[in-house]
């Protein structure tokens, strides 16, 4: 099992794995159906919301990243790049994806989809350095978190290295997660520790 998530009302429970598939759960823990149409390991799922409209994106080594409907049946590909998928994350307003390949890559797609521009891709940010996680908050509009090979880094969207972590070694960040009210950003590290960090309104 590589990746974990709920859907949109909570009513069921998203798994991606090393065996290539997608699979959907009920709360119960039964499986109610399995996607195994993917070319690569399920490495990172992320729910989308646009509106009314809730979709479910699904990134993998094989570089895509999938987006199924409501109905669980694919609404498009974004094609990558020759890097496998780690991570995902998306703007509160559904607009924007931001994608991490194994490569140090991190692309921004728009979500507003056109199937006469097969492009969607607005920035691409080099961080020359293997990414493992990805998160963007939208109270944040400016910045976001990733979880590198060596640490921590808080970057602007459009600009440098803000914040890195400073710890006696490198240390691997695995994990990012914010509490409900955006303040504090929790991070696990390889080490076994997770470490909380304050986020300043500045």
């Amino acid at each position: 099992l590589l990746s974990c998530t709920f859907s949109a009302d909570e009513r069921m429970i998203f798994t991606g794995s090393m065996d290539k598939t997608l699979k959907y759960w009920n709360t119960l823990g039964e499986m109610k159906y399995e996607q195994n149409q993917i070319n690569g390991w399920v490495s990172s799922l992320v729910n989308i919301k646009r509106g009314k409209d809730h979709y479910m994106a699904v990134g993998s080594w094989d570089s895509n990243v999938r987006i199924f409907d409501k109905n669980y049946s694919d609404y498009r590909i974004i094609k990558g790049n020759d890097y496998a998928v780690t991570s995902m994350s998306v703007s509160e307003e559904g607009d924007y994806l931001f994608v991490a390949y194994k490569d140090g890559t991190i692309k921004v797609f728009s979500l507003a989809y056109d199937e006469h521009q097969e492009d969607t891709c607005r920035q691409t940010i080099e961080t020359n350095i293997d990414v493992n996680c990805i998160l963007f908050e939208s109270k944040y509009f400016n910045v976001y978190a990733i979880g590198t090979a060596k640490g921590l880094q808080i970057r602007e969207v459009k600009g440098g290295v803000l914040h890195e972590t400073n710890l006696p070694k490198p240390c691997p960040c695995n994990a990012l997660c914010y509490d409900p009210s955006k303040n504090y950003l929790f991070a696990g590290f390889a080490d076994g520790i997770i470490r909380v960090f304050k986020i300043s309104s500045q």
